[in-house]
This record gives structure tokens, sequence and C-alpha cells, in this order.
């Protein structure tokens, strides 16, 4: 079951590449955990521009046996400084461990998380409706969004949400 843990934890998080004008981007982070939407997630700023702009918001969803962190590192270590920056970028991870070895492992570090699982011939899943329930309840609590971002496993998740 999937309970909020109430408060949020820090992390330090590698700061994404400068800008071309060699100002250092201020990058704040905050975990958010699968016991919750306030438990384990990755945020990146929330306002660009003047006072008042507002950026773009996304909510970034992993692939599968992945995890926020890893998806935020390839994201923001490979996209141009410039889109990065003009983005609230929320990286979250699946309400899920990992039941099975990841293709990332030796390449990122653990964690690895699964939105929803499959039995072992990858014919049948099962918590796909706890997975919904746990993005919809991170859309209301860390919302509102303007868009959603998938890779991998979580692609077909964006049609039956909310």
């Amino acid at each position: 079951r999937i309970k909020p843990s109430g408060t949020a934890r820090t992390a330090t998080s590698a700061p994404p590449r400068a800008p071309a004008s060699n100002k250092k981007k201020k990058n704040t982070s905050r975990r958010v955990h699968a016991d919750g939407p306030d438990a384990r997630q990755t945020r990146m700023g929330s306002l660009a521009g003047g006072v008042g702009a507002r950026r773009p918001r996304f909510l970034c969803l992993h692939g599968f046996r992945t995890s926020g962190e890893i998806m935020r590192k390839q994201v923001v270590g490979k996209w141009p400084a410039e889109v990065t920056a003009s983005l609230d970028l929320v990286f979250a991870d699946a309400p899920f461990p990992a039941e099975g070895k990841s293709d990332v492992d030796g390449i990122f570090d653990p964690p690895y998380y699964e939105w929803f699982q499959f039995d072992k011939g990858f014919t049948e899943y099962r918590n796909f409706d706890k997975c919904l329930a746990y993005i919809e309840e991170l859309m209301i609590k860390e919302g509102p969004f303007d868009g959603l971002m998938g890779f991998s496993q979580v692609t077909g998740l964006g049609s039956p949400l909310p």
C-alpha cells in the first residue's frame, strides 16, 4: 500500500551543465519516496524569466527498472542547458522496487523501480491500479503540471490518467 510519508527528504545531486554564459544554474533537489509522492522526487526550480514568470512544468516518469534520478541525469546531463533552464522538470520514482535485474545495472547506481510489475514470462501484469493511484496522488500533491514526459514502461500510462 502506498502511504504518504508526510515529509520530504532533501538530497544533493550533481548540478546540471552550466549555460554557455558560464553562469551556474541553481539546482535545488527534493527527494520523494515510494511511500508516497511526498517522499521521493527530484525537482528543478519553479520560476524562470522575470518576477512571476512561470516555467512550463512537466512530470517526468522514468523507464522500467530505473529511477527518477537516472532519468534526471539522462535529461539534464544531455539536453542543452537553455532547454532545461526554461522548464520546471519534476522527476518521480515509481512506487515499486524493481523485482529483477535492471538493464542499467553497472551504468547507473541503484535503487531501481518499476511502475507496475509483471509475472516471470512478462505475459501478465499486476499493481497497475496502484500505479495509477500513485501517479494521480503525485499529480494532485505536486501539480499542476503542463505536461507529462515518460520513457519505456511508463509510455502507456498517459492515456488512463485523469
